[in-house]
């Protein structure tokens, strides 16, 4: 027999499991610890989803997390496994996920960002994005308690253990782990057990451990689950069986609703202003670089900065085309243009008139020509009518292409104010 401790009261409990008592209480500081308000984020899906660097083995094993709705959490937000069993409800341009965090994203080309990105089983992509269409997807994101069954549980390391070492891990809890503690008969000062990188709490000595000890874990707001009185072993494992077995869920800051989709895009359609656009231009969200342009041009000479003799502001693109090479401006999320913006605009010049460029987008057969003189043309093209667009714009699908189509190099062709109008400022 045992017994659960809530808030004072005992309430006695059979059974015939390992002796577990289970604490739940909250620090006066709770209510000033909510959870996080929406926020932009960035989304890709990752195929080996059944391991992961939180250490919780296969997604419906034993320790796992009983879900393949399942993320991997860029460094930024891991930090140095924290982030651990942490859920995300999750917004993408076509529906709403919440996830579990069980891995890191070590990919350095997409996730090592100054930004929030979580890389997602294909089963979570799926609800925000199709596959097919990008692999990649701008996000609203927020984290929330995790919807996990049954109660708190603590798994005993296999591969470290005896009375002067040994490791636990924490799991299935309802929202992030803070710190984790202990104390043995007739101590009254924790013992603090320091976070591994694997997400495993190690205690390493010197000295040898009297059993049974006390474990308390604190979450990220205050509240305390509290194990007692336990005798460790090797690859043994726990769960909570009492009333109230789980954290209590903590108050949300501002409102509980889902989170908006994600724009995409910077509303005022610049692609290239004296350089290609790399930040959506609200200085409040000046950390967030997910609507980037870049380059992927190929076979031409490029000077994104040139100084002399520009259309508008104070740089311009400087371009030599040799025979069939293209400026080619992309970018890694894709967003759906229709109701958004009409119209392409870009400016141009050039040393000699030239004929043999052609604009169009990446994906879509209209390939549109312009002629080139020696004085700054404003071209403008309507996206549905002139360039036949494709519904979404970026990816490795549907990039802006400018082309030299001639079998012969360019002169030197100069481009600024490249720039998609907006539907509600038609104006150039």
């Amino acid at each position: 027999m045992y017994s659960l401790y809530w808030k004072g009261l005992i309430y006695p409990y059979l059974g015939n499991a390992v002796l577990l008592i289970v604490v739940l209480h909250l620090s006066k500081s709770f209510a000033q610890s909510p959870l996080s308000e929406c926020f932009n984020s960035r989304s890709t899906w990752f195929a080996d989803n059944q391991h992961g660097a939180c250490m919780y083995g296969t997604s419906m094993g034993a320790t796992g997390p009983q879900t393949y709705l399942i993320a991997a959490s860029s460094k930024l937000v891991f930090d140095k496994s924290a982030d651990c069993g942490a859920c995300y409800e999750i917004t993408g341009p076509n529906g709403v996920v919440t996830v579990m965090v069980v891995d890191e994203c070590t990919d350095g080309g997409v996730c090592n960002t100054t930004f929030p990105h979580l890389d997602l089983a294909p089963q979570a992509f799926d609800i925000l994005q199709d596959p097919h269409v990008a692999g990649i997807t701008d996000t609203q994101a927020k984290r929330v308690t995790c919807n996990v069954q049954g109660g708190i549980k603590l798994a005993v390391g296999t591969n470290f253990f005896d009375a002067t070492g040994w490791e636990i891990m924490i799991f299935n809890h309802r929202t992030v782990i803070r710190s984790v503690s202990f104390t043995a008969p007739g101590q009254y000062t924790p013992v603090q057990l320091p976070r591994q990188t694997y997400n495993y709490w190690r205690y390493s000595g010197p000295a040898p451990v009297t059993w049974p000890i006390t474990i308390s874990v604190t979450d990220a707001y205050g509240a305390v689950a509290t194990f007692q009185p336990l005798t460790l072993s090797s690859g043994l494992i726990i769960e909570s069986t009492s009333s109230a077995p789980q954290f209590p869920v903590p108050a949300p800051v501002g409102s509980s609703d889902t989170c908006p989709p994600p724009l995409g895009y910077n509303p005022d359609g610049w692609i290239y202003q004296d350089q290609l656009e790399k930040e959506y231009n609200d200085p409040a969200l000046a950390y967030i670089n997910t609507f980037q342009w870049s380059d992927w041009s190929y076979s031409i000479t490029i000077n994104w900065a040139y100084a002399q003799n520009v259309y508008d502001g104070s740089l311009c693109v400087q371009v030599t085309f040799q025979s069939g090479g293209a400026v080619q401006i992309g970018r890694d999320t894709t967003f759906a243009w229709a109701g958004a913006f009409t119209k392409l605009q870009l400016a141009a010049r050039a040393d000699q008139a030239f004929t043999g460029i052609r604009v169009y987008w990446k994906g879509s057969l209209n390939k549109v020509p312009i002629s080139i003189t020696t004085s700054w043309q404003l071209f403008t093209f309507d996206l549905a009518t002139d360039l036949a667009t494709p519904a979404l714009i970026g990816g490795q699908q549907v990039m802006l292409t400018i082309q030299n189509v001639l079998g012969v190099n360019s002169p030197t062709i100069y481009f600024d104010d490249i720039r998609l109008i907006p539907v509600n400022n038609p104006t150039t």
